[in-house]
């Protein structure tokens, strides 16, 4: 029994993410630029952590594989159980999934006190 893929099942494909010891598919940081950089290289379809598929989808024109692991994967490209791409996203969406947070960022202490009081000042 061959191990090997055919080369045509990840042609025109990109692979994106970070594969754990236990072979299990991890979130990957910057999703969203590396997706619309294959689109802008012709890539057409992208595989990516199951956690960061919505964000890859709002790319157009580029179908979205969930990956949860090398084991999903592997049997995804040799044929044996597909797994359906992720719906496109549209960023209307993705709007209000989650709210900014300033713990999220680094430095820029200046700024965030700006806006802490500007924030303040229009509750009076």
């Amino acid at each position: 029994m061959s191990h090997l893929l055919p080369q045509q099942a990840v042609t025109g494909a990109l692979v994106i993410g970070e594969l754990s010891l236990d072979g299990k598919v991890r979130h990957t940081r910057g999703v969203l630029p590396m997706a619309a950089m294959a689109r802008r290289a012709g890539f057409h379809q992208i595989f990516v952590p199951e956690c960061d598929a919505p964000e890859a989808a709002l790319v157009p024109d580029l179908e979205v594989i969930p990956v949860t692991s090398l084991e999903a994967l592997y049997f995804h490209l040799s044929g044996q159980t597909l797994i359906p791409p992720h719906p496109p996203t549209s960023p209307e969406a993705e709007i209000g999934a989650t709210s900014p947070d300033f713990q999220e960022i680094k430095g820029q202490e200046h700024v965030k006190r700006a806006l802490e009081v500007a924030a303040a000042s229009s509750l009076t």
